[in-house]
């Protein structure tokens, strides 16, 4: 039966003011064959409001909420104005996407407002304890990002950047789903939980985009779908001489960038052809063991195995030269990937009374995971 409900009421309100300096180039000296460039800061301010309730009926636990969230980027800066209002456009004749035609720009006084985004964010959670030891819980949140992260591994140089929403680059929108239970037999507990999210407004960059010091990074950027999905499976041992826990994940995070509707393409163009593919954080399986064996009452010996796939990748698949020039021929985005990820971490602790003492070894089997790639051609060809 379900017993007498214990309520709790949250609530709460921020604002924030934000400063984005994407970064200026300055020559060493005075015989630096550097142009000084300077990406003038961004600024932006922020406010959201939340209300939510929980109760608890010991069987049946509910809480859910609404988020109100509002975003403003303002100046002092520069606004840009494109022809039919597109800052990137389709040419059929090279099938790329390139910048739009920039027919004027406008000072923003400080603090006025250049552009603004909002909306509800509604949220609820729900737990039903079939057992003493055993429950089902099921979960659904709507989120905003007003941020999206800039990074290209085309960039020659390894910076990332957050770029504000604004007057062309929309805000992030996801919506995730979760349904999951949970059981205990004695020591043991056993987790599983599927989930399935939906992004929009997701951003990608065209081929070709250097983003590294651009003052107007709408000419590069792609925005569209996104989704992921998966299931976790989660074990812990909590008592005895041995403890720990596995972690196995399979999922799949997609996404998809057809052609603008502003960008003049009518057929094919878009990312990949406006295909789905795997975004640059995809990883099929992701495996965690970790273990902790208490062989002496002073002394325990921990171990960690992580295994992983690797990363997405896009590499070339030919090479021109063209009046002199080395011209790459790139496969399809995110085509490739790297090798498996995986490494053996050992720890000895050793407990005193008032002290402790810990030993490590990092990838214990000396396992040479790759970071990136670097493409080379081979000498026999």
């Amino acid at each position: 039966m379900i017993g007498p409900a214990t309520h709790r009421l949250e609530y709460g309100a921020e604002a924030t003011l934000s400063s984005f300096a994407p970064g200026d180039l300055r020559p060493s000296g005075p015989n630096s064959v550097l142009v000084p460039q300077r990406v003038e800061t961004r600024h932006g301010r922020s406010v959201a409001t939340y209300l939510g309730h929980e109760f608890d009926a010991g069987r049946l636990a509910v809480r859910y909420g609404l988020r109100f969230a509002a975003f403003e980027r303002v100046g002092q800066g520069p606004r840009y104005r494109y022809a039919n209002d597109a800052p990137i456009v389709y040419n059929p004749v090279t099938d790329r996407y390139e910048a739009g035609q920039l027919l004027d720009s406008a000072r923003v006084s400080r603090g006025d407002r250049l552009s603004q985004y909002s909306g509800f964010e509604p949220r609820a959670s729900a737990r039903v304890s079939l057992t003493p030891s055993a429950s089902i819980k099921a979960s659904y949140a709507r989120t905003r990002q007003f941020l999206h992260l800039v990074s290209n591994t085309n960039s020659p140089s390894p910076l990332d950047v957050w770029e504000p929403v604004g007057p062309h680059v929309r805000p992030l929108l996801s919506d995730q789903y979760a349904i999951g239970g949970s059981q205990r037999a004695g020591e043991y507990e056993l987790t599983v939980e599927a989930y399935y999210k939906t992004m929009h407004n997701v951003a990608d960059f065209i081929d070709g985009a250097d983003v590294v010091l651009e003052p107007r990074l709408e000419t590069t950027m792609v925005q569209g779908d996104g989704r992921a999905y998966g299931l976790e499976f989660y074990a812990r041992r909590t008592a005895g001489r041995t403890t720990g826990w596995v972690s196995y994940t399979v999922s799949r995070s997609e996404q998809r960038f057809p052609p603008p509707r502003s960008s003049g393409a009518t057929s094919g163009g878009g990312v990949n052809g406006g295909a789905w593919y795997d975004s640059p954080h995809d990883k099929t399986h992701n495996l965690s063991v970790v273990s902790a064996y208490r062989w002496k009452p002073t002394w325990t010996l921990g171990t960690t195995f992580l295994l992983a796939s690797g990363l997405p990748v896009t590499l070339p698949q030919s090479r021109y030269v063209i009046d002199g020039f080395l011209v790459l021929e790139y496969g399809a985005r995110n085509g490739a990937r790297l090798p498996l990820y995986h490494r053996l971490d050992v720890n000895l602790t050793w407990q005193r009374r008032r002290s402790e003492f810990q030993f490590g070894v990092l990838n214990a089997y000396n396992r040479f995971n790759a970071q990136s790639l670097r493409v080379r051609q081979r000498g026999d060809r």
